[in-house]
């Protein structure tokens, strides 16, 4: 006990030794001493320094998040239709610069319409952006997905682009924040994106030389790819590696800027339609000369890749398509435009004895030749209340002019590219396409007549509500239904006759790739001709609103009563004609 207190002692005199110089010194470390246990002694602990003599703090060293400035909203002129060129990123804890040694290589163009492109070292990435003040959003969307080495920064690039939430721009460049003060990305500007632009260095007057940036980041199909004619060179398949093609000459393309594709596929040619934008692409071949080509022929492969191609970029000089489930890359180089002749694909017609031709119909006599063109698609057209339509194919009959066949509702046998028309028509397209794939659906255990609006392409201004004589339907490569029905464009009630009436054709083909139209005018004596020639008490009950339910029951019960030879052509006919459909 005497030695515990002589230590309590000690301790004692050293704190009122310290309190009287007035200065702070360090607390010694004291190492533990071996105490026994003892129940009656409380210990007391130390208290804080007061604020007279703080202790001195230990310098520590704090994660330095990326600020973002207090910037104005950015005016959008300012960075759209840009080439922005990445030249470093800020970012870790603590914060890492990371300088890019070849910005060229990653790009990005915010465009006006809302679209970016994206050059992501080797591969070529699309998407959408959202400007709010100094909010960007940018959503990344179809990439090539080409492998671009171990030293590639397309993943960081990338990664860091999908994180981005803020933009400002200081002195010229661009900067993008990205979420949670992560980090900062700096660009500099490469020049417009919408036109070629020149770079002068500063260097004396006499040794000035122009430099032409590289087009690299945006990438535009007209300069690009249109109108110029492509061999393919290889093939690279996932399993087996590059494959070079022997003789690419055998094997061309040529997109056309109407929305025709035109074709070499060894010893045969043809052409087809197709839809593309900044990185997605769709083909669609369509009839070929049907010659036997040498038994090494690839042609089989070519437009089997040419179906199946979904996205498109370029590397250097070269077009790429990359095939659809990452099943391959297809590799062109440009040929001299001499190399394909575009009248082989421009036309083709056929009468029904002809042998070889890559549509075939039996017409049984409801005509007596059949001709076949590829229409140019149709934009959108606000006034007239129509949407747009792809380039397509397009079956007249009779040597019947096509623009008065269109013009006047005449027979006609669309023959449209499913994956076209939804990309230039939306939804519009898609709710016809839909239907038509749910009627399809129920055909095996049909018991019931459907009664919803029956589906049909071109989209129609009305709804195709009033129609009678349904069945299942299939055709040589597909299957699909049919239906006599009224205009497609009626707009009000009214009595049904002759003169706005038609068989109706809508399929598609096993593949999905094809949706047949047919539109073939019919009559039939149970109908007035006109609605001049109505019978009065007719037309009175047809546009009152309180008697046309009961009009439309009554007239489609007698329409459907009618057998297929009260109707004139005979719809068994129709029916034979289109069954026969063979697209080649």
């Amino acid at each position: 006990m005497k030695k515990f207190q002589s230590l309590l002692f000690l301790c004692l005199w050293v704190l009122f030794a310290t309190a009287c110089s007035g200065q702070t010194t360090p607390t010694p470390t004291i190492p533990p001493l071996d105490i026994p246990s003892e129940p009656e002694i409380t210990h007391t602990p130390l208290t804080s320094p007061t604020a007279e003599n703080p202790p001195t703090p230990t310098a520590t060293t704090a994660p330095t998040p990326t600020p973002v400035p207090e910037v104005t909203p950015v005016n959008e002129a300012d960075i759209v239709d840009i080439l922005w060129l990445w030249t470093d990123i800020s970012a870790g804890q603590p914060v890492t610069q990371t300088l890019v040694p070849n910005p060229e290589k990653y790009s990005m163009v915010l465009r006006s319409d809302g679209l970016v492109n994206i050059q992501a070292d080797c591969n070529s990435v699309g998407g959408t952006y959202t400007l709010d003040g100094r909010t960007l959003t940018i959503t990344l969307g179809p990439s090539t997905k080409a492998y671009c080495g171990d030293a590639s920064l397309d993943q960081t690039f990338l990664e860091a682009l999908g994180m981005v939430n803020q933009v400002g721009l200081e002195d010229g460049r661009l900067q993008l924040y990205l979420a949670d003060n992560d980090g900062l990305m700096n660009w500099q500007n490469g020049g417009s994106a919408l036109e070629e632009t020149t770079v002068t260095p500063t260097v004396e007057p006499d040794t000035v030389t122009a430099v032409t940036p590289q087009a690299t980041a945006i990438i535009t199909a007209e300069d690009m790819l249109l109108d110029k004619v492509w061999q393919w060179t290889s093939f690279t398949s996932p399993q087996d590696g590059p494959q070079e093609i022997a003789e690419p000459e055998r094997y061309q393309i040529r997109l056309g800027s109407n929305g025709r594709v035109f074709i070499q596929a060894d010893c045969n040619t043809g052409g087809g339609v197709y839809s593309l934008d900044e990185t997605t692409l769709s083909i669609v071949p369509g009839p070929l000369t049907a010659a036997a080509c040498p038994e090494e022929s690839q042609a089989e492969e070519f437009l089997q890749y040419l179906s199946a191609a979904a996205l498109w970029f370029m590397d250097g000089d070269d077009l790429l398509f990359d095939l659809k489930f990452d099943s391959g890359t297809m590799r062109f180089q440009a040929a001299p435009d001499s190399a394909l002749a575009e009248s082989a694909a421009a036309n083709s017609s056929s009468a029904p004895a002809d042998e070889g031709q890559n549509i075939q119909l039996n017409v049984q006599g409801v005509a007596q030749s059949y001709a076949w063109q590829v229409q140019e698609g149709e934009p959108f057209s606000a006034d007239s209340g129509g949407t747009a339509i792809p380039a397509h194919i397009l079956v007249t009959f009779d040597g019947e002019d096509p623009q008065e066949v269109l013009a006047n509702n005449g027979r006609r046998l669309y023959i449209f590219p499913v994956q076209g028309y939804r990309n230039v028509a939306g939804d519009a397209a898609a709710v016809e396409i839909d239907r038509l794939e749910a009627l399809m659906a129920e055909a095996n255990g049909r018991v019931d007549t459907p009664d919803n609006p029956m589906p049909f392409l071109p989209s129609p201004l009305g709804f195709m509500d009033r129609w009678v004589q349904f069945t299942d339907l299939n055709f040589t490569q597909g299957m699909g239904v049919r239906y006599v029905s009224d205009s497609p464009n009626r707009q009000a009630i009214g009595p049904w006759t002759n003169e706005t009436t038609a068989y109706y054709y809508q399929g598609l083909s096993q593949d999905g790739k094809f949706y047949v139209s047919l539109v073939w005018p019919v009559e039939t004596e149970t109908l007035p001709a006109t609605f001049e020639e109505t019978a009065e008490d007719v037309k009175a009950q047809a546009t009152n609103p309180s008697t046309y339910d009961a009009y439309l029951q009554e007239i489609k019960t007698t329409l459907n009563d009618l057998p297929p030879s009260a109707w004139q052509p005979d719809l068994d006919k129709l029916d034979i004609m289109i069954a026969s459909l063979v697209i080649k």
